[in-house]
């Protein structure tokens, strides 16, 4: 058997490729590896992976994943890396993606007489719409022109889409629509997923993220995170990644719903240097957390820049805080807020932003 100095020398002279399934090993199998050989560091070879199945990371012990110039790319709409029941685990540098993308996207090219539907053509390189949930399904109308969320609008109510041809969809609404949409404003509707989240994790305990990027995710959660003990998110992304094949508009949102979302962190939370970009719903979302630190994050992207950041149910507000109650937040017509922490305790900001995408 080949020592882990020889593995890992042998991985590192191995140009990046894409990986295909004549190209193994696999993500989970280096790791896999690595650990059943006792190694407390692996580094994955650099190149695009493809997968239809989770990253499953188990029950690991004293890890340190080198990911550094890797690409997971998802096929299917479901969770790309759960995590569960780890201690002592650091994961650098992997960058996850899905191809079907979870959301597509077009312009508004006409209303019913009582705006009781919408149609919308779906740009060159993106998906047809494959489903719409009966409610709430995060359809957000961008502005055609700063191609920021537009003002006066909101999440449109669905009950069916239909094709009308030529790339054309119609969304039923279930009954009018009174907001500012306008034909030429953007649509972005999600796909059909099956299971919410691109990284799901559970119960670990001093887990650390480090320049992870994630282009896109199925909603709800781009990243969910719950009930760990010690958590540390530094220079993470949720970004828009580039345009599908064929595609000649750049893509509006990066997840579907919230960006980076915790509930029940004890132990510490730190959300270090992070960036969140044209997420479908909060940027930061902290909940039911006590300890934490979130600092010189920057939140930009889809929704109009307001106060910055919005709060709710939390005791000890620091003096430059922006403490709004439902009322005022409805009168903003901002569906998203750049960083929202609820019932949580002893949490300190400092230096983190909220800009408009240029």
């Amino acid at each position: 058997m080949k020592s882990m100095r020889s593995l890992f020398t042998t991985l590192l002279l191995v140009p990046s490729m894409v990986l295909t399934a004549n190209t193994m090993p696999t993500i989970q199998s280096q790791i896999d590896a690595a650990v059943a050989a006792g190694a407390r560091q692996v580094k994955i070879q650099p190149g695009t992976y493809h997968a239809s199945s989770a990253l499953s990371l188990n029950n690991l012990s004293g890890l340190d994943i080198d990911a550094t110039g890797v690409t997971l790319i998802l096929s299917k709409l479901t969770t790309a890396l759960q995590i569960s029941g780890c201690r002592d685990l650091t994961i650098r540098g992997l960058t996850i993606d899905y191809d079907p993308l979870p959301m597509t996207q077009g312009t508004i090219v006409g209303f019913g007489p009582k705006r009781e539907w919408t149609d919308v053509k779906i740009h060159q390189g993106y998906p047809d719409p494959t489903f719409l949930a009966d409610g709430w399904a995060f359809i957000w109308t961008s502005d055609k022109t700063t191609r920021l969320h537009k003002p006066g609008t909101g999440n449109r109510g669905n009950k069916s889409i239909t094709s009308q041809g030529d790339g054309v969809w119609r969304i039923a609404h279930g009954g009018p629509m009174n907001d500012t949409a306008e034909i030429g404003d953007f649509l972005r509707i999600p796909q059909k997923v099956e299971s919410h989240g691109a990284l799901v994790v559970g119960r670990c305990t001093n887990l650390t993220l480090i320049g992870v990027t994630f282009f896109s995710a199925p909603y709800h959660f781009c990243t969910s995170f719950r009930w760990c003990d010690g958590v540390t998110l530094q220079s993470c992304r949720i970004v828009p990644g580039p345009p599908p094949p064929g595609a000649t508009e750049a893509r509006l949102f990066s997840s579907v719903g919230d960006g980076f979302n915790f509930s029940g962190i004890t132990g510490g939370l730190r959300i270090e240097d992070c960036e969140t970009d044209s997420t479908g719903d909060d940027g930061i979302m902290v909940m039911n957390t006590r300890q934490a630190v979130i600092a010189d994050n920057v939140i930009t992207g889809a929704f109009t820049a307001g106060p910055m950041p919005a709060f709710f149910d939390f005791s000890g507000l620091p003096d430059d805080a922006t403490a709004l109650t439902a009322e005022e937040r409805d009168k903003l017509k901002r569906p998203q807020d750049a960083i929202f922490v609820y019932r949580s305790e002893d949490v300190t900001l400092a230096g983190n932003s909220v800009e408009e995408a240029p």
